[in-house]
C-alpha cells in the first residue's frame, strides 16, 4: 500500500500543477519528496474538540503557534510548553481528524512533496479507523498529527482515502502443510464452508489423525491464507501483519522471510487467519525480508 500511496501522491502532485495556472509552464511538472519531522501525534487535541469535522492548518509565525498550542493542550495539567520552531526557516502543518466517539482512530501525514524550490508544498494525510470487528474504548477522541517542515509560499492539503483496519485472529500457523503451494508463495481468501473443508483436508493431509477443522462463521467471517512456498530448510517464515479496507478493495500486508536454516527439511510456512467477511476484492502486499 505504501508504494501505491507514493504513486498516487505523485499523480496528485502532477494534477495540482496542471490545475494551477502558470505552474506547469514555469518549471515543468517536477515534484520532489519533502522531509518533515513529527512534533506531536496522539488521540486527543483540544483544538476543535467537540466538532465532528476535521481541520488542517498551516502555521508560519510564533504568535500563531503559541495561540494554537495553548488551545491544543488546554485540557492538560500541567500544560506543556510549546516546542521550539524556527519560523524564519520552517513552518508547522497540522491535521486534526475531528471528534470521534471511541478510541481506535488516528490521523497521519503520509508524504510531503514540493516544487519550485519549495514555493509550493503538497501535503498528503490519511485517517485510520477501526473496523466493525475491532474492540474500542468508549472515550471521546480528536486525533491529530503535528509536523514541522521547511517553509513554503503555498501549501495544499490532500486527504487520502480513509484506511479502515480490520482485526483478525490466527486460526493456524506453522511450517509444515500438505497444501501444494507454489515456490513463490500463495495468498488467497476462503469465503464458504465447502472451500474451507476442501482446503483443510489437503492442508492437514500429512497428519494422522487429522486435527478437527476450526469452525468459521462464513455469514460474518472469512479466512485469509498466506503461504510462503516450499523451502529447502527451516529458515523461512510468513506472517500476516495487517488487513485494511480502502473503500473499494481490501489489502492484506504480509511479511515473507527467508534465510539460512539449520535443518535440511522441506518446509512450507503458512499463516491462516479469520476476519470480517467482505465481497470486495482482496489484494496482498507482500514484503520480502531476510531472517
Amino acid at each position: 500500500m505504501k508504494k501505491q500511496a507514493k504513486i498516487l501522491a505523485i499523480i496528485l502532485a502532477l494534477a495540482f500543477v496542471l490545475a494551477v495556472p502558470g505552474l506547469a509552464t514555469a518549471c515543468g511538472p517536477r515534484w520532489q519528496e519533502k522531509p518533515y519531522e513529527t512534533i506531536a501525534q496522539g488521540a486527543v487535541s483540544h483544538y476543535g474538540y467537540g466538532v465532528s469535522d476535521g481541520t488542517t492548518l498551516v502555521i508560519k509565525a510564533e504568535v500563531e503557534w503559541s495561540d494554537f498550542w495553548n488551545v491544543h493542550t488546554g485540557g492538560m495539567l500541567p500544560q506543556p510548553p510549546a516546542p521550539e520552531v524556527n519560523f524564519h526557516h520552517d513552518m508547522v502543518l497540522v491535521a486534526i481528524a475531528g471528534t470521534r466517539a471511541t478510541t481506535g482512530y488516528s490521523i497521519s501525514f503520509e508524504s510531503l512533496y514540493e516544487r519550485q524550490r519549495g514555493h509550493v508544498t503538497l501535503a498528503n494525510y490519511r485517517e485510520m479507523a477501526p473496523g466493525a470487528n475491532c474492540p474500542v474504548g468508549q472515550m471521546t477522541t480528536n486525533p491529530y498529527h503535528i509536523i514541522v517542515t521547511e517553509k513554503s509560499r503555498t501549501t495544499t492539503f490532500h486527504q487520502l482515502p480513509t484506511e479502515v483496519y480490520m482485526c483478525f485472529d490466527t486460526v493456524d500457523q506453522g511450517v509444515y502443510s500438505g497444501y501444494p503451494s507454489d515456490v513463490d508463495g500463495d495468498y488467497f481468501v476462503i469465503r464458504d464452508d465447502a472451500a474451507w473443508t476442501d482446503f483443510w483436508t489437503v492442508h492437514k493431509s500429512f497428519m494422522f489423525p487429522q486435527p478437527e477443522m476450526p469452525e468459521i462463521d462464513f455469514g460474518n467471517e472469512m479466512v485469509v491464507c498466506a503461504f510462503h512456498g516450499t523451502y529447502p530448510n527451516n529458515g523461512a517464515g510468513v506472517s500476516i501483519q495487517g488487513i485494511s479496507s480502502y473503500g473499494d478493495h481490501w489489502e492484506v500486508e504480509v511479511t515473507r522471510a527467508t534465510g539460512d536454516g539449520i535443518l535440511p527439511t522441506v518446509t512450507n510456512p503458512y499463516h491462516i487467519v479469520k476476519t470480517l467477511y467482505t465481497d470486495l476484492p482482496v489484494e496482498f502486499d507482500v514484503t520480502e525480508v531476510e531472517m
